[in-house]
């Protein structure tokens, strides 16, 4: 589990274009969901950082590297690998836990 703040936090100070790439409306996107041939949903690109109308960031991101397409340019690539290079660190801002048989976690949408 991360904290999305310190995510756009490593990015921004990674490279500050890195946030402006992240903010496009085509970031990436969900691929639409077909079915026997038929389109139930269609593709839902977003960005993957963006700030609600109470000023909170929100963000949508997955590291899932099937059924997802990412923007293809230079700059989202990139920051794309270090987002996810970040993720796969060692770095103590992360926490790591199994769940048992039993167990369960409340979060906002960790």
């Amino acid at each position: 589990m991360l904290d999305h703040e310190i995510a756009y936090i490593h990015l921004r100070d990674t490279n500050p274009d890195y946030i402006r790439a992240f903010i496009a409306n085509d970031a990436m996107t969900i691929p639409a969901y077909m079915k026997n041939g038929k389109e139930i949903r269609p593709d839902r690109p977003g960005p993957v950082f963006s700030v609600m109308p109470d000023g909170n960031l929100h963000t949508r991101y997955t590291a899932r590297t099937r059924s997802i397409a990412w923007k293809d340019d230079p700059v989202t690539q990139a920051e794309n690998k270090i987002l996810s290079e970040f993720l796969d660190s060692e770095s103590p801002c992360i926490y790591r836990a199994t769940l048992q048989s039993g167990q369960g976690l409340i979060s906002n949408n960790v």
